[in-house]
């Protein structure tokens, strides 16, 4: 399960770190690895 709002408050839009295209990153890494 991944939060696709944001992964803090501070990562929610129209706050100072929201970033789609890092969290997309950070999102397709954690899918490619096989646990």
């Amino acid at each position: 399960m991944l939060p696709m709002g944001g992964l803090s408050l501070l990562d929610a839009p129209s706050q100072p770190f929201h970033n789609p295209a890092a969290d997309a990153v950070l999102f397709d890494t954690l899918d490619a690895c096989s646990w």
